[in-house]
């Protein structure tokens, strides 16, 4: 090393200025020189004279946590953005000052370098020395630490690297391992006595045995070992469900990879976070495609019985002022309409007792037998186009609940199987006991329901896509409000349909103790 020296505080031998005589090179290539006087001083930072970075050893470079880009060419302060208090210490060294600067009983040697002309090439930061004492740094007169010192700087350097949040691991183009911290041993379950051998490959195996996908896992590490520029970001997922962003870089030494380095946050908090405000996303836009066709069946079913209901009132009107009496059709029809207009309200209201939880139901001893008889002989007269079937044991069924719901349930059933059937057909109504349990169904021979909505049928506002709004009123209500009251009085509400073959609806109540 002829024609690069060191500089130290009050000396300007070897034909170098003083501090505030510093120049700066004038475009030739410095970096050989500087990374060959480094080395030699085993320094641990070597920056150029504008104080951008040439080299770091590898303890500092893990100190300085993972780097978004290689930290070559880059201005110190950036690159030591965790260790400001170097970086400080690097600028009097930049001004051709040599010293000793202490933080937290870790010292660095900040030395300058110049050329044989006096233009200063940069500056060397020496953190770490040998064990062995080998008296002073070359003519520059500095002594060396301390044996204790040392091992107290390499422990603060240790602690600072295995503070670092981020797992991390070095490998050389060896297949070595150079460098890893306490974290990472910690994410991959990993102990210091497996990472004695420092072989990469078997580091490898042992952390892909907790990997969701270990083949894809271990080939994408693979491809890494060879030397490359690539710069990765991916996801790993392991079999506990932590997920894992893994961040590689090539490591350098002056222009040359001598290795890769892997750094691994994880991000298991992140994701389901994001997983989860997805899926709110999804709810909140289902909510309101819900609230839209609501609003549109809603706003069509309450429509319809007002248009005969008016013009049927006008002819009475008119009529009446005709001196004509009331024409019980007229009557019938508006009394009809009217009904409807009922049950749309009502139906409205028994969704909010039912949200808000002021659903009450009487209770007391109800023969199913005769409620059912009651309501298919009322129901046989509300359509002329289908055939009412009923079938039910002679032996009293008696449940304990509600008789006034119970029927709104069997109507509602029927009112369906008329509805769904337009080209009229069979209805049949069961009752029978089965077990403890007296068992309803209500078959009918319509449209069918398609089988991925089967499962929808009860939840509220839901109509089956192949029902359109013409000539398939209501809002949807209907069945929702009948699962809750069959759930109240114990039992269950299901269907069974085959699209285009009709469907059969069924529930069941628990029976009274005799």
């Amino acid at each position: 090393m002829s024609k690069a020296h060191i500089h130290e505080e009050g000396r300007s031998g070897w034909g170098a200025p003083g501090p505030a005589e510093a120049r700066h090179p004038s475009g030739a290539d410095v970096v050989p020189g500087l990374l060959s006087l480094g080395q030699a001083l085993q320094a641990a930072l070597i920056v150029d004279a504008y104080g951008r970075v040439v080299w770091m050893d590898d303890a500092l470079t893990h100190a300085t946590g993972p780097q978004g880009e290689p930290f070559q060419g880059r201005p110190v302060a950036a690159v030591l953005a965790r260790l400001p208090w170097l970086a400080q210490a690097m600028r009097p060294a930049l001004q051709g000052k040599a010293g000793v600067h202490e933080e937290s009983g870790l010292k660095a040697f900040v030395l300058p370098v110049f050329d044989e002309q006096g233009t200063l090439l940069g500056a060397c930061a020496r953190l770490q020395l040998p064990e062995s004492s080998m008296g002073q740094v070359a003519e520059g007169g500095l002594t060396r630490h301390a044996p204790e010192s040392l091992a107290h700087m390499n422990s603060v350097l240790r602690a600072t690297f295995d503070s670092i949040a981020e797992g991390v691991i070095v490998v050389d183009l060896n297949k070595r391992v150079t460098a890893f911290n306490k974290r990472f041993l910690d994410i991959w379950g990993l102990t210091e006595e497996m990472m004695v051998d420092r072989d990469a490959e078997r580091v490898l195996v042992r952390a892909a045995g907790g990997v969701k996908h270990p083949e894809s896992f271990t080939s994408r590490i693979r491809e890494r070992f060879e030397p490359s520029e690539q710069v990765d970001v991916e996801t790993v997922e392991l079999l506990d469900g932590r997920i894992l962003e893994r961040k590689s870089l090539p490591q350098r030494m002056g222009g040359a990879i001598i290795g890769r380095v892997w750094s691994y946050r994880e991000v298991t908090a992140e994701r389901q976070a994001e997983a989860e405000r997805e899926r709110l996303l999804r709810e909140a836009q289902e909510a309101i495609r819900v609230r839209d066709d609501f609003l549109s069946i809603a706003a069509h079913e309450l429509k319809t019985p007002l248009t005969p209901l008016k013009l049927h009132l006008q002819m009475l009107r008119q009529r009446g002022a005709e001196g004509d009496g009331a024409s019980a059709r007229h009557v019938d029809k508006s009394l009809m309409q009217v009904s409807r207009l009922t049950g749309l309200v009502n139906d409205l209201l028994d969704t909010s007792r039912i949200q808000e939880g002021r659903l009450t139901l009487k209770h007391g001893p109800v023969v199913l037998q005769e409620l059912a008889h009651d309501v298919v002989s009322e129901m046989r007269l509300s359509s002329a186009h289908h055939r009412v079937e009923y079938e039910a044991p002679e032996s009293p069924l008696v449940v304990l609940g509600d008789a006034d719901r119970l029927a709104q349930v069997l109507v509602n059933l029927m009112e369906n199987a008329f509805k769904y059937s337009p080209s009229g057909g069979t209805v049949r109504v069961r009752v029978a006991r089965e077990d403890r349990h007296a068992h309803v169904s209500v078959q009918d021979e319509g449209i069918g329901i398609p089988r991925d909505q089967q499962a929808h049928l009860f939840e509220r506002f839901f109509r089956a896509r192949n029902a359109p709004i013409s000539g398939f009123g209501g809002l949807g209500l209907g069945l929702y409000i009948c699962g809750d009251i069959v759930e109240r009085h114990g039992g269950r509400l299901w269907v069974e349909s085959v699209l285009g073959h009709g469907s059969t609806f069924r529930f069941t109540v628990p029976l009274a103790s005799t």
